[in-house]
């Protein structure tokens, strides 16, 4: 129900908000069924419009029978209790009816909006707890390649180069199960393919065209840095820097190639989960989490592309190339 129309029903609009209302009842059938079925769910509270006074000594009496009851034992009651023990009324008071019409009200207005939140704030839980099985997976990598992550940019030949090959890299190594979800849980839920490092060098262009179609929508990878002596890909760094390198993310929107500033469309365009070298995780409703303010989606030059220094982080989609 609109919250103009319940506003409208209990009379508390401003004379501005009052008149639109009036508007849009005017041309709306809809709005005027709205209107009557709210001002029937508030008829219960008219029945309890006149003031009631209460008795003048109320207060000393009822502190009077507080004291009786604290000295007095209370006796022990044998059985069951009888059906209608302690009332012989079986309506509830009109009072009753009012409060419970209201907590109705409330629930109906406040309930669409708090479920709403826990399912969002669900999702972003599942998708970070995905982001943490897949640092495990590069974790275990770094183990056995000198603290080395899988490097796009230079562990298949140039025609293969794509962010979306470190799936095959941590394969290799079985750092991460068979069945993994590739993709954020708020997505449909992506199973890898079944390829090693491997069985992508030998794939045609269709064949590797098509297995990192499968990845797409998945997570952003590392593209790497360039220096003088190339593009490198990332490593677990032994002087303390890895909470500030950002590594994995949502993938970022189709249109960020052509300059779309956009958050990732994962979580409602709100923001994005960010994962870093130490492992922990955050949802950034920014893009520009990596250090100093960088913008995790693209490089300094504003490209899809490796990033211009060792600080510049660029996590892209699995077709993107480095």
């Amino acid at each position: 129900m609109d919250e103009n129309v319940l506003g409208y029903a209990l009379g508390a609009l401003d004379e501005d908000e009052r008149l639109k209302v009036d508007a849009e009842l005017r041309q709306s059938p809809e709005l005027e069924r709205e209107l009557e079925q709210a001002r029937q769910w508030l008829e219960p509270l008219a029945l309890d419009d006149e003031p009631i006074e209460p008795p003048a000594d109320l207060c000393q009496r009822t502190l009077a029978r507080l004291a009786e009851l604290r000295e007095a034992e209370l006796p022990r009651i044998a059985g069951k209790l009888p059906r209608h023990w302690g009332s012989s009324r079986t309506w509830y008071r009109r009072v009753d009816v009012a409060v419970a019409a209201g907590i109705f009200l409330c629930l109906l207005v406040l309930l669409p909006s708090v479920l709403n939140e826990v399912r969002y704030r669900h999702e972003i839980q599942a998708c970070q707890n995905s982001l943490r099985s897949w640092w495990n997976g590069l974790k275990g990598y770094g183990e056995t390649h000198n603290g080395k992550l899988p490097d796009v940019a230079n562990i298949v030949t140039q025609d293969k180069q794509a962010a979306g090959v470190f799936v095959a890299a941590l394969q290799d190594q079985e750092s991460v199960p068979q069945g993994t979800s590739i993709g954020c849980p708020t997505m449909t839920i992506r199973r890898l393919p079944a390829a090693t490092l491997d069985d992508v060098r030998r794939m045609s262009a269709d064949q590797f065209k098509a297995y990192i179609q499968q990845l797409q929508l998945g997570l952003a990878y590392s593209l790497g840095y360039a220096d003088s002596s190339g593009i490198r890909g990332l490593r677990f760094e032994s002087n303390g820097n890895n909470s500030s390198i950002p590594v994995m993310a949502d993938c970022p929107t189709t249109m960020v190639m052509v300059g779309d500033l956009s958050n990732s469309s994962n979580h409602g365009g709100f923001g994005q989960n960010i994962l870093y070298l130490d492992g922990h995780c955050i949802f950034s409703t920014v893009r520009t989490a990596g250090v100093n303010g960088d913008d995790i989606y693209v490089n300094l030059a504003r490209q899809v592309a490796a990033g211009k220094t060792a600080w510049d982080a660029v996590l892209a989609a699995p077709a993107a190339r480095p």
